[in-house]
């Protein structure tokens, strides 16, 4: 049985509890009465960095609000609207549950009962993450169809292909911020940007000439000195060949002076 199977059960019963993955990058999907209510994985920026990042709140703010009880200090206390926390809880659940439903995701661990502080803002039924994780894999198909540029460090070409290029602030971001070391995954996280929006941005980059993954590193090749001093390795009979059989063995070497003979009656041809 597949994971997404496996959370469908669990949304279908009604469960509440965590879903805790693991494999790569892992994380944890937060169910309530059957409705995925929060997800969080440690490769994407969740609500409080998405919050801060964008000046939205201060980071003293969060962590004054983000423990029990965070939604009602967040909207109660005049930080966020009801629709603002709504929208920032669907933002960072959704891109969570996607890398953590990924290619790299490992078995399922369900935790019954076990709660998020935020779990309770916008419940989204089993179908609907369904069809928005088909969606958003279309999309990444469209823009770039290598999915390893999505963990490769990005670096921004050192020229251009066209005259004039418009970019988003989204693309800006990335494009100055790529620096040959993080991937689009780590840019995400370290601009408070939505992960899904800035690996669907790297892919739309790439495509268009303005961002590159710089070559792999190969490990040099050793000196031929070295190569010579070891014994390489023989190459064996061809299947088929008489030299295959055991019972049979090459001739004797012809001895030099057959050799110097050979050679002598040749030049006087």
């Amino acid at each position: 049985m597949g994971l997404l199977e496996e959370l469908a059960q669990l949304c279908t019963s009604g469960a509440t509890g965590a879903a805790h993955l693991a494999g790569r990058p892992g994380g944890t999907l937060y169910l309530v009465a059957g409705l995925l209510g929060y997800a969080t994985c440690p490769a994407v920026p969740g609500v409080g960095r998405l919050l801060t990042a964008s000046g939205r709140i201060s980071s003293e703010t969060w962590d004054a609000v983000s423990g029990p009880g965070a939604a009602e200090e967040l909207t109660g206390g005049g930080h966020l609207t009801p629709g603002e926390l709504q929208l920032c809880v669907r933002s960072a659940t959704i891109d969570a549950a996607y890398f953590v439903l990924g290619p790299g995701a490992g078995p399922l661990g369900f935790v019954p009962e076990s709660r998020h502080p935020l779990d309770n803002v916008l419940g989204t039924p089993f179908p609907v993450l369904e069809r928005e994780l088909a969606r958003r894999s279309s999309l990444l198909a469209e823009a770039w169809p290598d999915p390893a540029v999505d963990s490769a460090p990005l670096v921004p070409v050192s020229r251009i292909p066209h005259r004039r290029v418009t970019l988003t602030d989204v693309q800006w971001e990335l494009v100055a911020n790529a620096d040959g070391r993080r991937s689009p995954l780590d840019l995400a996280c370290r601009l408070g940007r939505s992960a899904f929006a800035v690996t669907l941005d790297a892919r739309r980059l790439v495509a268009a000439g303005l961002l590159s993954a710089p070559p792999r590193a190969y490990p040099p090749a050793a000196p031929v000195a070295a190569l010579l001093a070891d014994e390489l390795p023989r190459r064996g009979p061809m299947p088929g060949s008489p030299w295959a059989r055991r019972d049979v063995r090459p001739a004797e070497a012809p001895s030099t002076d057959v050799l110097l003979r050979v050679r002598a009656a040749l030049g006087k041809l």
